[in-house]
């Protein structure tokens, strides 16, 4: 058994690369529409398009890394995504899955 000691808030940013993902689609395009002329030139250009739309979005996790300290004095963090359900004082036990609330 345990209390939870804090509950930390960590925000991982993911910022997309449109240029390289333009690079990307413009190979996998041209790849795909292998030919002579034209074809190849459309696949590439198509695939750079796309490539370049994909990656260029953002985005935004959350996670919780709740500290805890055993009754032994040994310490662990725990993380959870998205939510905590726990905080700061409460007493937990491990159980197979991370923690749970101490009865």
């Amino acid at each position: 058994m345990g209390r939870v000691e804090s509950v930390s808030q960590v925000v991982q940013r993911v910022q997309g690369q449109p240029v390289a993902g333009a690079a990307a689609g413009a190979l996998i395009g041209g790849a795909l529409f292998r030919g002579r002329g034209p074809s190849t030139l459309f696949g590439a250009t198509a695939g750079a398009a796309t490539g370049a739309a994909l990656s260029s979005g953002r985005s935004e996790q959350r996670a919780y890394e709740v500290r805890v300290r055993f009754d032994d004095g040994s310490g662990g963090v725990f993380d959870y995504q998205g939510f905590s359900p726990f905080a700061p004082g409460d007493r937990v036990v491990i159980v197979d899955g991370g923690l749970a609330r101490a009865g």
